[in-house]
């Protein structure tokens, strides 16, 4: 979709892709992936990591008895709810410790608005099976 938007409705010369946390992989495989309009080079002049996931799947084939795919094993659930809830509870401290500001009143209540936006997205009842799928996953060759 972020391709398709390239291509259909950014309509600037040079394009700078910016991508947060997961978004970082996201914009690194546009980058990767962009042949531009109609056979026309690429337009992607930069790209900016913010707070990027180093690796996605850091576990070896065979390193643990499961796969990383969903549903999650029973006996993965306790670890994973207790780990994942140990995060959730925690989304403020770690936001202010990646903002170069957190101390600023207007920063923190954004902060503070944004933690808890992502807490209330994280609550799904399939948020720690779908953590622990993340933290399980077996490591794959980059696909660009």
């Amino acid at each position: 979709q972020i391709a398709r938007v390239l291509q259909e409705v950014v309509t600037e010369k040079d394009v700078y892709l910016l991508g947060n946390s997961l978004g970082g992989y996201l914009a690194a495989k546009v980058a990767a992936l962009d042949v531009g309009r109609e056979g026309q080079s690429s337009r992607i002049r930069g790209l900016i990591l913010a707070n990027a996931t180093p690796f996605w799947g850091w576990t070896r084939e065979g390193f643990t008895p499961w796969d990383g795919r969903l549903p999650a094993p029973f006996w993965i659930k306790p670890l994973a709810t207790f780990w994942f809830g140990a995060l959730r509870a925690n989304i403020g401290s770690m936001l202010r410790l990646v903002y170069a500001t957190p101390d600023n009143d207007d920063v923190c209540a954004d902060l503070m608005a944004l933690a808890k936006r992502i807490e209330d997205s994280s609550a799904h009842p399939m948020g720690a099976s779908a953590f622990a799928s993340i933290l399980f996953a077996p490591q794959t060759p980059p696909s660009f």
